[in-house]
This record gives C-alpha cells, structure tokens and sequence, in this order.
C-alpha cells in the first residue's frame, strides 16, 4: 500500500497498523526513511520497541518523535515499511513518501 504523510518539522507522527490475515507472528518490522534512495544510511530507521510498539498480535503503533522530526530538514523522504515472518518470508506492506515540512512557530 502506497501511503504519503506531511507533518510539520518537529511535530510527532503516530500511526497504527492492522495486519488483517495474519497466519504466523512477525520476527520483524521496521520502518526506514530516506531523503535519497541513493544513501546507505537512513534518516529515519524504528524497530520493535524503538519507535514501533506492539499493541496486538496484528496490530502495531509508529511513533516518529518530535526529537526526530526536528532533526529533519524540511524535505521529501522516501520510507518503506518492512515486515519478516520467520527467516525467509519478507513483506514490505506500507510504503510512500514522508514530507517534513517548516513550522512558523
């Protein structure tokens, strides 16, 4: 699924993610953003328990941090959210672009 979010620079960013026909628990899920596909590193990188928080068996919270946000310029970013089942089944569910804008105040 293709979703873009627009937030203010140093404002918080919450979601929550329901997997619906979710046949075996996940080993993994992280979210990774960046500014250019062509970086090795990430502007943005959660994982369980940091910035992603599990609410159910199916259902997860991400939480970008206002600390994060205010450390990101202004700018369009490139994010994937990635899922693993076990050790070889690999899932990217939510993908899009985050875009930090300025704030006035």
């Amino acid at each position: 699924m293709l979703k873009h979010f627009m937030i203010k620079q140093g404002d918080q960013l919450s979601f929550t993610v329901t997997f619906k026909n979710l046949s075996t628990s996940l080993s993994s899920i992280v979210l990774g953003a960046k500014k250019s596909m062509n970086q090795e590193s990430y502007d943005v990188y959660l994982y369980l328990n940091h910035g992603i928080n599990k609410l159910a068996d199916n259902k997860y919270q991400i939480i970008i941090s206002p600390d994060i946000t205010s450390d990101l310029e202004p700018a369009w970013y490139f994010y994937d959210l990635q899922i693993s089942m076990g050790s070889s089944v690999v899932k990217t569910p939510l993908s899009g672009k985050l875009v930090i804008q300025e704030s006035v105040l």
